[in-house]
């Protein structure tokens, strides 16, 4: 579990998730994320305090603070490899 702070603007570069899936939960502030699906697509939504994005096996996303930066708790859970 991490707590983390984004300062306005400040970006969270895309990357995929292989062996781990995530759970952004919005403290404060607002934060627009990407979830990039191979076979969805893209998805965009803008989150606000109480909000939380999903990021499965096999996805990848992105996302950036809005102008009042964000703080968030991200919760990562590691699949086990067989």
């Amino acid at each position: 579990m991490i707590d983390a702070r984004l300062e306005p603007f400040a970006a969270i570069g895309l990357h995929h998730h292989e062996h781990t899936e995530e759970v952004y939960y919005v403290l404060e502030g607002r934060l627009r994320m990407t979830t990039v699906d191979p076979q969805h697509g893209e998805h965009t939504e803008e989150l606000g305090a109480g909000d939380a994005h999903l990021v499965k096996l096999g996805q990848g996303h992105y996302g950036q603070a809005l102008e009042s930066g964000a703080r968030l708790l991200v919760v990562a859970m590691r699949r086990p490899t067989p």
